[in-house]
């Protein structure tokens, strides 16, 4: 594979890797209301603190790390976050029966996500000329 061809896939793949944080901090900034209640309704102390800063990391490490900024430092930036919100948010051992499944499989999902950005980590150094 040509260097070319690496920048390019490695681009694409950060881009899909932070389509969802992108997607939702701007949801949030732009029903500021229904994300106080989120944060509220997860019992997090400062919802307006929480809130900002949730769409701080969410849209400015994103946009850092499609534009080759900081790539490393805004991906474990989103790595500790998806981390923070999942232990948070998918509290999978408070459930039981179908919905204790699906908050189990979120966390999966949200493992992954944060392997996607180890792999960031780990591989911005070979395959970018940022």
């Amino acid at each position: 594979m040509t260097q070319t061809y690496n920048h390019g896939t490695f681009l694409l793949a950060r881009i899909l890797l932070v389509a969802v944080f992108i997607f939702s901090g701007a949801t949030k900034l732009m029903d500021w209301s229904g994300g106080i209640g989120e944060m509220e309704a997860l019992g997090l102390p400062f919802p307006a603190l929480c809130l900002a800063s949730t769409i701080a990391v969410q849209i400015l490490a994103s946009l850092s790390l499609i534009a080759g900024v900081f790539v490393r430092v805004s991906a474990v930036f989103l790595a500790g976050f998806t981390i923070l919100a999942t232990l948070i948010a998918h509290d999978f051992w408070n459930f039981s029966g179908i919905d204790q499944l699906l908050q189990a499989t979120t966390v999966l999902e949200h493992a992954s996500i944060i392997a996607g950005f180890l792999l960031v980590v780990l591989l911005h150094k070979n395959l970018c000329r940022d």
